[in-house]
């Protein structure tokens, strides 16, 4: 079956089979070749459209020699009136040569493609410029005027029916270059989607990539995990955490032992022990984080044996105290946590430009559906 087939109507008779869809791309084949076809054929209603002016233009310039010899001088009407006549039926006489100049300039074309359509315009623009000097003209001028109408009649009777299909051509055409149109945006969001896949393949290439990269990470991580040297750091640090917790039940023993505002008062009289003593008054936990030598001297006073800048040393050593498992382990988390981040940027981008896709293939579609609908009705 052609492909032109698509088109035919069915016979009276035949069993009517369901419709097949038009392929996008049988359309634009067709398109292109019924534009083809019609350029082809607006060549030969030109090439006829100037042959029959080729006539015309003797038959014309005999009746240009006929109007300027028309003589008004001896008819009797009122002179102004002669005047306007003679006037009109100049400026009608000049249309007219430059109608048959134009005719002229067309028959030496060898190239026929538009010759319909300048021949038409020729003569919308001889009969628009010289319809009010025909007019006033033909008030006194009668029979001079008749064979020039019937000139055109004659001549419009076979050059209107060429005029009228190559109108019709003309109208069909500019409808299938629109459908070229549509063929062009449907081809140029083709290559964008196109390349909006290529953006998201490199993406999720980049996405496997990260992804690869995490799972080794915590492979490293479960591997370090399960070292004897992790287990052993493992147990070092929870007996940090015991030495912590000893260190906190011997600071609130402290606490409970130490009353510096009572203390306050037995050094009232003595300024700089007295200023000592209130700076932690209100905050004795910083009394221990910065371990005062000169409180821990005044508590000896009072044979207190408490060593407020022992305990903090201790406890600072505590919780600085750190191992290579952990800085290890630490590490790896961070990466992780970096990569894990960057993962959910690549996911985001990833879903933007499928956003963006499908926004681009609905459009594609609806200009598909556009174009079927229209080729449905062109080359029915």
């Amino acid at each position: 079956m052609g492909l032109f087939d698509f088109f035919k109507k069915k016979k009276v008779g035949e069993i009517v089979k369901a419709k097949k869809e038009l392929i996008i791309d049988e359309i634009e084949l067709r398109t292109r070749e019924e534009i083809k076809s019609i350029d082809n054929e607006s060549e030969k209603l030109g090439e006829k459209a100037v042959f029959i002016t080729k006539d015309v233009v003797p038959l014309l310039k005999e009746r240009v020699k006929v109007l300027k010899e028309v003589n008004l001088d001896k008819r009797r009407e009122d002179q102004k009136l002669k005047i306007i006549i003679k006037e009109n039926l100049s400026f009608y006489i000049s249309h007219l040569e430059k109608l048959i100049e134009n005719l002229e300039k067309i028959n030496k074309s060898k190239d026929f493609k538009d010759c319909a359509d300048k021949v038409n315009l020729i003569f919308e623009d001889f009969l628009k410029n010289s319809a009010k000097n025909y007019e006033k003209a033909t008030i006194l001028i009668g029979k001079e005027f008749e064979v020039i109408n019937l000139i055109f009649k004659n001549m419009a009777q076979e050059l209107n029916p060429l005029l009228a299909q190559n109108l019709e051509n003309n109208k069909k055409k500019e409808k299938l270059k629109l459908l070229l149109e549509k063929f062009k945006n449907i081809s140029e969001i083709q290559l964008t989607e196109n390349q909006i896949n290529k953006s998201v393949l490199s993406l999720e290439l980049e996405k496997n990539n990260e992804q690869e990269e995490i799972n080794k990470k915590e492979q490293e991580k479960q591997k370090l995990v399960n070292s004897k040297t992790y287990q052993e750091h493992k147990k070092e640090k929870e007996q940090i955490e015991e030495e912590k917790l000893d260190i906190k039940r011997e600071i609130q023993d402290i606490k409970t032992k130490i009353n510096l505002k009572e203390l306050a008062k037995v050094y009232h009289g003595h300024e700089k022990k007295h200023k000592v003593i209130q700076r932690y008054m209100d905050n004795f936990d910083q009394a221990i984080n910065e371990g005062n030598k000169e409180l821990d001297n005044i508590l000896k006073e009072r044979v207190l044996n408490f060593s407020l800048s022992a305990v903090a040393e201790r406890k600072k050593k505590l919780e600085e105290h750190t191992n290579s498992s952990e800085l290890a382990e630490k590490k790896l988390e961070k990466e992780i946590e970096s990569k894990s981040i960057g993962l959910g940027e690549i996911d985001k981008k990833i879903e933007e430009e499928k956003v963006k896709l499908t926004k681009f293939s609905e459009r594609r579609e609806a200009l598909v559906s556009e174009v079927k609908k229209e080729a449905s009705e062109i080359f029915s």
